[in-house]
């Protein structure tokens, strides 16, 4: 009995010991099945799941295989997500890292993916287009220029104001052969469609000895008529109505090739050379409404753009600058103008006028004869 009893104090003494040895050192699970909380496994297992994802995910970008890089990614996400609900306070901070470089890294790649798709589409849609104009080429009696405006908008649109504009000027060169031949005057002053030796408007025979008159051209309204002597570019009058001004000016081609206009620039002067501004609007004589209310609204076709006009060869362009000044009394001012013509062949012309007292506008009347 007294060596089971001292057996029973020493097996007491022991493991009071134990415990107090894992008390002091912070250890779980002392004493065999004793209590305490169980120690974390920890998330190392984790963290290399997911480092490992994220070195794939690259190798699989690096080869412009996006999908399989993204799936990787989404892999590293979830092992990490993971990992921080068993980790060891030390292993938390890699973790938090490791899980926000991740998330970058997939933000990153889903954006360059998409921009990688529309750069394949876009070859996609010019390999397609080169294919079709290849199979038009091949068709008989297409011209490059046709192919190409078959699918580019832009060349179409091109092609269909050149042909408007090559229409208007035939319409504009038949346009001046009548006008030149409703001037012609035989030597005694028969008027053209009299003289027997030139054909009648509607047809005819021309005369015994088939001889035509040579044109003369001649100005209408308010224009100076220069003859056989009429210089490229003529300011030949400036007339006020209200607050606006007109400046009267002609354009001679004494080539036989017709010259087109690129650009015109009017600018009207005071009697002390000072500007008064540059005209607003630029029209064909011939064609503008005299009786417009607004002298700056005319009908389609009269007025001036860029190359829409051209001075056909043998003949003359009278043209009418037009300016709002606001008020009489400012328009009242502009007693000259300063007009420069560029052609597009690269020619220009420039005149300053009217040089005759009796052509400027006259301050106290505000008219404007021939319209």
């Amino acid at each position: 009995m007294s060596v089971n009893l001292d057996l029973r104090k020493a097996w007491k003494r022991g493991a009071v010991l134990s415990l107090l040895t894992c008390t002091i050192l912070g250890l779980g699970g002392c004493g065999g099945g004793g209590g305490g909380a169980p120690a974390k496994p920890g998330a190392k297992k984790e963290i290399a799941a997911a480092e490992e994802s994220l070195t794939r995910a690259q190798t699989w970008r690096s080869q412009g295989d996006f999908d399989t890089a993204l799936a990787a990614l989404r892999e590293g996400l979830d092992a990490a997500q993971q990992g921080r609900r068993k980790a060891l306070q030390r292993e938390k901070p890699a973790l938090e890292d490791l899980e926000t470089r991740i998330a970058q890294e997939l933000s990153k790649m889903e954006i360059e993916k998409e921009k990688q798709k529309a750069i394949k589409e876009e070859a996609k849609r010019k390999e397609e287009e080169e294919k079709r104009l290849a199979e038009l080429r091949k068709k008989e009696g297409i011209k490059t220029t046709a192919v190409t405006a078959a699918v580019d908008p832009l060349v179409a649109e091109r092609e269909k104001k050149e042909a408007e504009r090559k229409k208007a000027e035939e319409q504009q060169k038949a346009m001046a052969a009548l006008m030149v031949k409703k001037d012609v005057k035989t030597e005694d002053g028969a008027d053209a469609d009299e003289a027997p030796g030139v054909a009648a408007a509607g047809g005819g025979a021309e005369g015994e000895e088939g001889d035509k008159p040579k044109a003369k051209p001649k100005s209408e309204g308010p224009f100076r008529d220069w003859g056989d002597k009429a210089p490229p570019l003529s300011v030949d009058r400036i007339r006020v109505k209200d607050k606006f001004v007109f400046v009267y000016f002609q354009l001679y081609n004494k080539g036989e090739a017709g010259k087109r206009i690129g650009r015109i620039t009017v600018m009207l002067k005071d009697g002390g050379n000072g500007d008064l501004g540059e005209a607003h609007g630029i029209y064909e004589y011939a064609k503008m409404d005299p009786n417009a209310a607004d002298p700056l609204t005319q009908p389609d076709g009269s007025g001036l753009t860029a190359e829409s006009h051209q001075v056909p060869g043998g003949q003359s362009l009278q043209l009418v600058a037009v300016t709002d000044m606001d008020n009489n009394n400012r328009a009242a001012k502009a007693v000259k103008a300063m007009v420069n013509v560029d052609f597009s062949d690269g020619g220009r012309a420039s005149e300053s006028g009217p040089n005759k007292a009796s052509d400027a506008a006259d301050p106290g009347k505000a008219i404007v004869p021939g319209l």
